[in-house]
């Protein structure tokens, strides 16, 4: 009898340049040992509680011997002792028709007298020598085959359900492996489980392409191999994790589909886990430009493809988004080399090859932001080199037509085109007019930095951030405020939404989208609160029930409690029909969802669609011309393929950041100038005024202080803040150098006058932030 495969050298075989490759290879072990053809959870727990029930140290040395010379594995344990057993074991009815199941399957394969008689005497060889050789060839002869694996933890009767669509038993998967891996001696079962997995990973890799498009009944072995907990031990990472990451990236599309579905329904605790054990992986393998069968590239597709499940998990996510962000390539990838080359791969059309960028999972908001503002400043550069080459092109002509009349018209109309920045003039009393105005005329100039300027009314000021802020401030309240009526205001939700009805033109939208675009791309964050909802649709992305509850609480739950009705037909109950309405200006109108829709019941049976385009309606077609303009004016700023490495949740950060006020933190991080010290009594008097404010006071102080009531993705603690000491005692009222983010504090000669005189200045501030 020839002797079983050695492990080395089925990992050679299965090397990354064998990849794609159909070859057969040895099932091991190759010998006419006896073990169960599958497994379930109660087959398990009988072979083992047959292992374990008398001691077994005398039969440890002579067993681990036989394993490594490689010889045959003997049952010594008959069905009909199996049978004997289940009632010291307390199983369960389902439990006792497996085992019978499979002693079936016994007394078929021993119908042959020979074996019959063979099998009698490794029985009684079992009963005297405690040997667990039932337990070790099946794990072997199991978990090595792909045809065996599958057919094992099935749910028996087999029933297809929302919640369970793979038909395994999931929990019965996890109690066998906790089972196997508790078994002693500990280091046989583990290495015996590892190996033989192995195996399997170096026969599925090497046949790739039967499982690439595979059917379900191929592919739940992927499932138990993924409950394996050897995964999360870093010593069986390239013996395994490695491989079945490898498996499992070069799926094909029905594959990865019916993998995605089964990942969705993992629990929370499993999922995590397994997204974890990926991660682990992914740090540990980390390379600056991985090549395409880098072992780091199979574990982020792989990742991704847990990222899918994720968000396709009903009714909600299974592990929130930062799971899936890696922190340890944030810090240790050059953003500015990977962006480059990520562009690269865009222009020359080489989607297969990989980049970090491609995968923006990995990647958290502050990290995206990084990427954003590099691709901006990419593009603000492209704009400062055109600009100096068309000047240069002036001076030229200039020299060319110095004695011709019409020399000042020339440099007037190429004014604009050779300043390197988006110069907007405006002026207070007229700030919506101006932008608009200018904005119409530069339209090919908003790539470039913006420099605001204001004129008029005797105020002048050099703008280094501050100013620019407070520009933005004011423009968007302007736009935003109801009595403009472009937006609805809701005052339970503090949402801004767009007025379907307004009769605005489709410039002043596209302005909006302008105004809002300009702030991304040049890092300034807005004082705007739109929904979620808002920002899904500039993504592209379809609106969902869960978005309209957000949005717009009260009709959320209604059209929630109509679709969960069980109480009778909502028909009866609800008495709506296909058809809409809302007031507009002081007057009802109607919408007719679907033709003649005033005449159509909504009942239990159309309800759903009933919901659907109810959705569409509200959140697509009677916004349509206001929302088109508004996308266009952001997009004609921020579009690109930076931009869509944003989730939604991610883009509202990005423009409208946080408002969670730590002042804690930001206490930690303020500097101090001119006489003042963390120790000295006016500071101390002013955090604590400033710990007891209200919430709407501490933004007020913020907009005082940095012309932004708006936290940055990083916190307050990355604030530029700086207290000033500014004169001793008086009556003044605290300043501030909103373009340097200076408090300008006198020192008040009492806690009682410094809170009267600060929160003065805060509740009264107004402007460009000036002094």
């Amino acid at each position: 009898m020839s002797p079983s495969p050695s492990f080395s050298s089925l990992q050679v075989l299965a090397s990354d340049d064998t990849y794609g490759q159909e070859v057969e290879i040895e099932e091991y072990p190759d010998d006419p040992q006896f073990a169960l053809s599958y497994l379930t959870l109660p087959l398990l727990k009988q072979a083992i509680a047959t292992y374990i029930k008398t001691d077994i140290t005398s039969s440890t040395q002579n067993l681990a011997s036989d394993v490594n010379k490689s010889k045959p594995l003997e049952l010594k344990e008959s069905s009909a002792s199996i049978t004997n057993n289940l009632n010291a074991m307390s199983l369960h009815e389902n439990e006792k028709n497996d085992i019978s199941d499979n002693n079936s399957e016994l007394e078929s394969c021993s119908s042959n007298e020979s074996l019959s008689v063979n099998m009698e005497k490794k029985l009684t060889s079992m009963e005297s020598k405690n040997d667990p050789s039932f337990v070790i060839s099946t794990i072997k002869s199991v978990f090595s085959s792909n045809e065996a694996l599958n057919k094992s933890f099935l749910i028996k009767p087999f029933k297809s359900s929302k919640e369970n669509t793979s038909g395994l038993d999931i929990e019965a998967i996890e109690e066998s492996y906790n089972l196997i891996l508790n078994l002693k001696p500990k280091e046989l079962f583990i290495r015996t489980l590892a190996n033989a997995i192995e195996i399997l990973l170096a026969k599925l890799t090497l046949n790739i392409r039967a499982y690439q498009n595979g059917s379900p009944e191929n592919l739940r072995l992927l499932i138990i191999l993924c409950k394996n907990p050897l995964l999360k031990d870093p010593q069986y990472h390239e013996q395994l994790l490695r491989k079945l990451c490898i498996v499992l990236s070069q799926l094909q599309n029905r594959s990865k589909n019916i993998m995605i579905k089964w990942f969705s329904e993992f629990k929370h605790d499993a999922f995590e886990e397994l997204v974890g054990n990926i991660q682990q992986y992914i740090v540990s393998h980390f390379s600056v430009s991985p090549g395409p069968k880098d072992p780091i590239v199979s574990a982020i597709k792989v990742l991704q493809l847990l990222y899918i499940s994720n968000e396709l998990a009903k009714p909600n996510q299974i592990v929130p988004i930062d799971r899936f962000y890696n922190d340890t390539i944030a810090k240790r990838l050059n953003f500015k080399d990977e962006y480059k080359n990520w562009k690269k791969l865009i222009d020359t059309k080489k989607y297969n090859e990989f980049s970090y960028f491609k995968y923006p999972i990995l990647f958290n908001p502050v990290s995206k932001t990084r990427i954003l503002h590099i691709d901006a400043m990419v593009q603000m550069s492209q704009e400062f080199e055109d600009a100096f080459v068309n000047h240069a092109l002036v001076i030229h002509a200039q020299h060319f037509l110095q004695d011709s009349s019409s020399i000042s018209n020339l440099e007037d109309n190429l004014k604009d085109v050779t300043c390197p920045y988006l110069v907007l003039e405006v002026r207070r009393a007229h700030l919506v007019e101006d932008v608009l105005n200018q904005i119409s005329k530069k339209e090919k100039d908003l790539k470039k930095p913006l420099k605001v300027k204001f004129v008029g009314g005797g105020e002048e000021g050099m703008d280094q951030g501050g100013v620019q802020k407070e520009f933005f401030q004011i423009i968007t309240a302007q736009l935003l405020d109801q009595q403009y009526g472009m937006f609805t205001y809701d005052t339970e939700t503090r949402y801004s939404w767009i007025n379907g009805a307004s009769l605005e033109s489709e410039k002043h939208f596209e302005l909006v989208g302008i105004v809002i675009g300009l702030a991304l791309y040049n890092g300034v964050i807005l004082a705007v609160n739109f929904p979620r909802l808002m920002y899904k649709r500039l993504l592209d992305e379809e609106p969902t029930l869960e978005d309209i509850k957000l949005a717009f609480p009260a009709l959320g739950k209604g059209l929630e409690q109509m679709l969960n009705w069980t109480d009778g037909d909502v028909g009866d109950i609800f008495m709506r029909s296909f058809q809409i309405s809302y007031e507009v200006y002081g007057q009802v109108k109607t919408y007719n969802l679907v033709e003649n829709g005033e005449n159509i019941l909504v009942t239990n049976e159309n309800r759903e669609e009933f919901v659907k385009l109810y959705i569409h309606h509200l959140v697509i077609d009677s916004i349509n011309r206001q929302f088109t303009a508004f996308r266009r004016g952001f997009y004609k700023v921020c579009g690109g393929y930076a931009l869509k490495m944003c989730r939604a949740e991610e883009l509202e950060l990005l423009i409208s950041g946080s408002v969670e006020l730590d002042y804690e933190e930001l206490e930690k991080a303020t500097e101090y100038d001119d006489g003042y010290s963390k120790d000295h009594i006016v500071i101390k008097n002013f955090w604590e005024i400033v710990h007891a404010m209200t919430y709407d006071q501490k933004k007020k102080l913020l907009m005082f202080v940095t012309a932004s009531d708006r936290v940055p993705l990083k916190g307050l603690g990355n604030l530029t803040f700086v207290i000033q000491r500014n004169g001793p005692d008086t009556d003044r009222l605290p300043t501030a150098l909103t373009c340097f983010g200076r408090l300008l504090l006198p020192e008040y000669s009492t806690k009682e006058k410094l809170k009267n005189r600060l929160l003065t200045a805060i509740e009264n501030a107004k402007g460009f932030g000036l002094v």
